[in-house]
């Protein structure tokens, strides 16, 4: 078989598997019997595809066999693979050399991960800030401002609202603040959201859903339009969410990225000691980055 013949098999291997639908059988033997050390065949061949990063993938960033050949071997170089891109990708798993990646439990390539990989499935909502935490760990987060039309008007107008203030002093009241809360109905409330939301009505296209004044209900409505992402970007949302179990989120705070930094970013926060007050910020297990559809496209 010559190089071009080899290279349009695994194409089509890959495009074949991208295309199937999403039950169980149509994945055949790939999603039916997980791949581990040892398997071979054209369905290694299409997992080592997709964990180069090229399409189907839909995380280019996430590519842990790129510069192997494409064997169709299942050895430890795709062992070592599998356990990148499960741990890059905020999977609740310590990244180990070769085939372990926590006590009993070897390297896979299963059908959970092939749907995540090619965004079929979204992540649980806790891999997310794990992930974000290890990009930066694995220095991989680039010092950026805000660069469109959309990100600088958002940023622009949480600069100018730095030093609001509630008036008294936790009421969660004041006059500037109330018109923050106008923009989700909750005077009186926490605000942190409503100031974010606030500064994402000002500016076109931003925010065109329902706008709450929670985390929990902010955060799942994003992943609901995938907008939720692990890496940072100025005009993005930060929030900042803390576990209960794998599904819900206890209270939280949310804020506006101002910049990214090789060590963190900087953020503008509503209801941040009783005012809108500059932060900077670490990668943390418990942050999730919102970006709004302006942003998002």
């Amino acid at each position: 078989m010559t190089r071009l013949q080899r290279f349009l098999t695994l194409t089509l291997a890959a495009a074949a598997l991208a295309a199937a639908p999403t039950t169980h059988a149509a994945h055949g033997p790939l999603l039916a019997k997980p791949l581990h050390r040892g398997s071979t065949g054209k369905q290694v061949a299409a997992a080592q595809y997709v964990l180069t990063g090229q399409k189907p993938a839909k995380y280019p960033d996430i590519h842990p066999f790129r510069g192997h050949r494409i064997t169709g071997q299942f050895g430890k170089f795709t062992a070592k693979a599998v356990l990148r891109a499960r741990w890059l990708l905020g999977e609740p798993v310590t990244y180990r050399a070769y085939c372990h990646c926590r006590p009993g439990k070897r390297a896979v390539f299963d059908r959970d991960l092939y749907l995540i990989l090619t965004g079929k499935r979204a992540r649980p909502l806790g891999w997310f800030g794990r992930r974000a935490k290890r990009i930066a760990l694995a220095d991989r987060v680039k010092p950026s401002v805000a660069t469109s039309s959309c990100a600088k008007r958002i940023v622009r107008i949480a600069e100018r609202e730095v030093g609001v203030h509630e008036v008294p002093p936790g009421s969660n009241r004041g006059y500037r603040v109330s018109t923050f809360q106008s923009s989700t109905g909750a005077y009186g409330q926490p605000w942190c959201d409503s100031f974010v939301m606030w500064d994402y009505k000002q500016v076109d296209g931003a925010w065109p859903f329902a706008r709450l004044a929670y985390v929990y209900g902010t955060v799942q409505q994003a992943r609901d339009h995938a907008l939720l992402r692990s890496t940072p970007a100025a005009g993005a949302a930060v929030a900042y969410t803390y576990w209960s179990g794998r599904i819900r989120i206890k209270p939280g705070h949310i804020g506006i990225v101002e910049r990214v930094t090789r060590d963190g970013f900087w953020t503008i926060e509503g209801n941040s000691g009783d005012a809108v007050t500059r932060h900077f910020r670490r990668f943390g297990d418990a942050t999730v980055f919102i970006y709004p559809p302006c942003m998002a496209r």
